[in-house]
C-alpha cells in the first residue's frame, strides 16, 4: 500500500518554496547556512532549508503520527557545531550533528529545581524562549506558576543557575528612579554579538535589555501608538518575537508588523502594513500584509518570518523586498499529488486512469491524472452551490460522494443536489431542486426534493443511482428520478422486490459488469445486493455490531459482523468495503467468505510502510480501476493506493 495523494510527511529533498511545510513555529538561523525551524499540529517537527532553498526533515516521527505525543518542539536554537537545541514538554533536548537526540534540561514534569545542580534532573516549567550562548552554554525562559519567568543558563558543565529573575531593578518609567520588577510571561530571548540579552516581557509590554546585573527598558511600556520616527521607549508595544542583527539593531514582532529599533533607539518598520490582507508573495516588504510568528535574523541582515497561519516562512532581504521561502499554495494545484493539502471525501476513476477526489478542506473536486499530477477539476473553494451552466471551476459547491461515467461525465453530490461535470468543463444539475424531502416520484430529477443523499453509482447505459435517507433512488437517462429500493428504515424485504424492503441509512453504492447493484446499508450492519431484476439480498453481515463482537473474518460473510461505509466491486465479482469504525478495508470474496485486507485495526496514523495490515484511520470511501489498483480515502488526509491480488 503506497499514498497515491495528500501530503506525506516528512518531506525531504525537495525546494522548500514549493512544499506544503504545515504551521512553522520557532525559526533559528544555521550558522553554517539556511535556517531551521519548528512545525506542529499534524505534521510536528524540525526541518532545514539549505542556502540553495532545498528543504530537509531532520528530527521528529517520520509517520506524521500527531496521536502518539513523542515529539512537539516550540522554542528552537542552532549551534556552531551543527547542533541544535530544542524545548519540548518540560523538557530541553540536543539534537547532536549525527541526529541522535539526548536530553539536557527538565524531567518532563512542571516544576522548579534550585540552582547548582544537573540541569538534566532539575525540573523546570514552561520553556518561553532558548538561545545558545559563544560558549555552548544554553539561556532560556523558565516560566513557571504565575508565570513567573527567570532567566536561567546550563552551563557547559550541565549545571543550571539563574542569571536573571523571578524579578529585576531597571528604570521603568522616565525620570523617576529604578525599582523591582517581576519578570514574568518571557517568550522571546535573543543576544547581540556583545553578549547584550534582550528580552521581551509580555506581561507589561517591554523589551529589556541586560548586560551582567544592569537591566534597562529599551522599547515598549507607553502610551503613545507607534510608529516610524518614535522613540522605542515612548511606545506601547505587543511584543512577541525578537531578533537582533549584526549592527546592534532590534527587530519585533509587533501587531502583523515587524518594527526595528535603531541602536539610537529610534522606531521604524521593517515589514507589514499591519493589516490582516491576502498576502502578496513579492514586493516592497513594508507594503504587504505579514502574520508573523516567530522572526530571526540571518548574518546579511534579511529577515526570516514564520507565518502560521498562512503556512509560510517569508525574507525580508536587507533591500526591503519580501518573498516566500518555505510552504506553497496548500492546494498544491499543478504538482505531484502527494504534496497537496487534501481533506478527501469520495474517490472516483475514469476510463483514462485519471482519479477524482472530493477535497473537503478545499471545497473543491481534484484530479490526479496518471502522471501523479494534481489540479483543480471543479470548485471555487467557495461552498454554496452557484454557477449552475458556466465553468467547474468558476462554481461554488461542497462536493461529497462522486462517479464517473463511461464517457467521464462526472456526477457529484452537492447538498440536496446531484450535479454533474461534463466532459467539455461545464457543471449543471440533474437532480434536486435544492430543498430537502422526497416529493417528486416519478417526475423530472431535477425538480424532485432529494433528503441527504449520501452514495452514487453510475451504470454502463447512463442511469444514475443514489442512497438517500432509507432509499435507493435512479435518475434514469431520460431525467426521470423513481425509487427502487426501501420503504422505510429498518431491515427486511430479502428475498423480494427491492422497493418493499427496509434499508438504514445506506452510504456507498457500487455496480458490477453484470448490473448488480451493491449497497452499504451502514444502519443495518449489512451489505445488500439488488440483482437486475429487482430482488434484494444480504451478501454480508448478521445485523451484529460492537466492538466486542468478533468480526468474522475467515468464514461466511453472511455470519460475519460488519460495518460499511463505502464499497467496491473488482472484475473479478470481489466485493470490498470500508469501515471507518473498524479501520479496516474488508474483501467478500466469490465464494461468500470475508477477510481484512488492509488495516489492523487501530487507528493511529498511518505509519506510510508497504504492508496493507499497517493502520489506516478511518477509511471512507474507494473504487477499483481497470488494472486492479484499489484506491481509498482516510481521515488523515490521504489516498491510499493498493494493487489487489
Amino acid at each position: 500500500m503506497t499514498t497515491y495523494a495528500g501530503h506525506v510527511f516528512p518531506l525531504s529533498g525537495v525546494p522548500a518554496e514549493e512544499a506544503w511545510i504545515g504551521t512553522p513555529g520557532d525559526i533559528a538561523v544555521d550558522p553554517r547556512g539556511g535556517f531551521f525551524f519548528t512545525t506542529s499540529g499534524q505534521t510536528p517537527g524540525i526541518y532545514h532549508v539549505s542556502q540553495a532553498g532545498i528543504l530537509t526533515h531532520v528530527a521528529g516521527p517520520t509517520t506524521g503520527d500527531s496521536y502518539s505525543g513523542q515529539f512537539r518542539p516550540r522554542t528552537l536554537a542552532a549551534g556552531r557545531d551543527g547542533s541544535l537545541i530544542f524545548s519540548e514538554d518540560f523538557r530541553i533536548r540536543r539534537r547532536a550533528p549525527d541526529g541522535a537526540i539526548s536530553d539536557i534540561a527538565g524531567t518532563g514534569k512542571a516544576g522548579y529545581s534550585r540552582d547548582g545542580g544537573p540541569a538534566i534532573s532539575a525540573m523546570i516549567g514552561e520553556v518561553g524562549a532558548l538561545i545558545i550562548e559563544p560558549d555552548g552554554s544554553v539561556l532560556f525562559a523558565d516560566i513557571g506558576d504565575g508565570e513567573v519567568t527567570r532567566i536561567r543558563r546550563i552551563g557547559v558543565d550541565g549545571r543550571i543557575s539563574t542569571i536573571l529573575g523571578p524579578t529585576y531593578t531597571a528604570v521603568v518609567e522616565p525620570g523617576r528612579p529604578a525599582r523591582e520588577t517581576p519578570l514574568s510571561r518571557v517568550h522571546c530571548l535573543t543576544m547581540d554579538h556583545e553578549h547584550n540579552l534582550y528580552i521581551a516581557d509580555s506581561r507589561v509590554n517591554r523589551i529589556l535589555k541586560a548586560h551582567g546585573n544592569e537591566v534597562q527598558v529599551i522599547a515598549g511600556g507607553g502610551t503613545v501608538a507607534p510608529g516610524d520616527g518614535k522613540l522605542a521607549t515612548s511606545v506601547s508595544l505587543s511584543p512577541l518575537s525578537l531578533a537582533v542583527d549584526s549592527k546592534g539593531n532590534v527587530f519585533v514582532n509587533d501587531s502583523n508588523r515587524i518594527r526595528r529599533i535603531r541602536r539610537d533607539g529610534v522606531l521604524e518598520t521593517a515589514a507589514g502594513n499591519g493589516t490582516f490582507s491576502t498576502a502578496i508573495d513579492s514586493g516592497r516588504a513594508t507594503l504587504v500584509s505579514v502574520l508573523p510568528g516567530s522572526i530571526a535574523v540571518t548574518s546579511d541582515g534579511a529577515i526570516l518570518i514564520s507565518e502560521p497561519y498562512r503556512a509560510r516562512i517569508r525574507k525580508v532581504t536587507p533591500n526591503g523586498m519580501i518573498r516566500t521561502v518555505a510552504g506553497a499554495d496548500p492546494l498544491g494545484d499543478k504538482a505531484p499529488a502527494t504534496h497537496a493539502r487534501l481533506e478527501p471525501g469520495a474517490v472516483a476513476g475514469d476510463r483514462k486512469g485519471n482519479v477524482f477526489v472530493t477535497d473537503r478542506r478545499n471545497n473543491r473536486i481534484r484530479k490526479v491524472d496518471a502522471r501523479g499530477i494534481i489540479t483543480t477539476y471543479a470548485g471555487n473553494g467557495k461552498p454554496a452551490s452557484s454557477g449552475a451552466g458556466g465553468s467547474a471551476t468558476s462554481a461554488g459547491m461542497a462536493p461529497r460522494s462522486i462517479a464517473v461515467d463511461k464517457a467521464g461525465n462526472l456526477y457529484f453530490v452537492d447538498g440536496d443536489r446531484i450535479r454533474e461535470v461534463t466532459t467539455k468543463g461545464d457543471v449543471r444539475t440533474v437532480a434536486g431542486n435544492g430543498t430537502s424531502g422526497f416529493a417528486g416520484e416519478a417526475g423530472p430529477a431535477i425538480n424532485a426534493q432529494l433528503y441527504l443523499p449520501a452514495g452514487l453509482a453510475v451504470d454502463e447505459d447512463g442511469n444514475l443511482f443514489l442512497s438517500t435517507a432509507h432509499y435507493i433512488r435512479k435518475v434514469s437517462t431520460k431525467g426521470i428520478i423513481t425509487t427502487i429500493a426501501g420503504t422505510f428504515q429498518g431491515f427486511n424485504g430479502d428475498g423480494g422486490p427491492a422497493r418493499r424492503a427496509s434499508l438504514s441509512q445506506p452510504q456507498g453504492l457500487a455496480l458490477d459488469d453484470d448490473g448488480n447493484l451493491f449497497i452499504a446499508d451502514y444502519g443495518a450492519y449489512r451489505v445488500r445486493k439488488i440483482s437486475p431484476n429487482g430482488v434484494i439480498s444480504t451478501i454480508a453481515g448478521n445485523g451484529n455490531w460492537g466492538v466486542t463482537i468478533p468480526l468474522g473474518d475467515g468464514g461466511p460473510a453472511t455470519f460475519a459482523s460488519v460495518r460499511p461505509m463505502g464499497i467496491a466491486v473488482d472484475r473479478a465479482g470481489n466485493v470490498f468495503i470500508t469501515e471507518p469504525d473498524t479501520n479496516r478495508i474488508r474483501r467478500i470474496a466469490v465464494d461468500g467468505t470475508i477477510t481484512t485486507v488492509a488495516g489492523d485495526g487501530t487507528r493511529f496514523w498511518e505509519d506510510r510502510s508497504s504492508s496493507p495490515l499497517a493502520p489506516l484511520p478511518g477509511p471512507s470511501a474507494l473504487t477499483i480501476d481497470a488494472a486492479g489498483n484499489l484506491f481509498v480515502t482516510t481521515v488523515s488526509g490521504l489516498v491510499r493506493k493498493m494493487k489487489l491480488n
